[in-house]
């Protein structure tokens, strides 16, 4: 995918997407509910994973298990990745300065995030707060 706006494969059966070089930000809502997806491939290229009041770029992508965070990745909107349930870690790149609030709320098998730089502005309830993260 090298462009898109939001919504594009809400509630779709796909399984893996791959984003093109290029693209600077993903849009809210882009795979919201997209159940099926188990596998997402961010270029190097997007700045910005965006999110929204009600949802974000990938809220409710419940079998979601594979994302890797480009290195250059700035911003993680609100609600972003909120209830991906079959997320068990997050690698934060160094680069990233803010994570918008309930980004990864409701992300229930989450059990290791790790930042490679110093932790940036994080959101009300950014993470679970089980992993006590603030």
């Amino acid at each position: 995918v090298a462009d898109m706006g939001g919504s594009v494969f809400k509630n779709t059966g796909i399984k893996t997407v791959t984003f093109a070089e290029g693209m600077s930000k993903i849009p809210a809502y882009a795979l919201q509910d997209c159940n099926s997806a188990v596998t997402i491939m961010i270029p190097s290229t997007v700045t910005v994973i965006g999110g929204g009041t009600y949802a974000g770029a990938f809220d409710g992508c419940t079998n979601l298990k594979n994302i890797k965070l480009p290195k250059g990745l700035l911003e993680i909107g609100t609600n972003a990745f909120k209830n991906c349930n079959s997320l068990t870690e997050i690698t934060i790149p160094s680069t990233v300065t803010k994570i918008g609030q309930h980004a990864f709320g409701g992300c229930t098998s989450l059990q290791t995030v790790t930042f490679e730089g110093t932790k940036p502005q994080l959101g009300k309830d950014a993470f679970p707060s089980e992993l006590g993260i603030s």
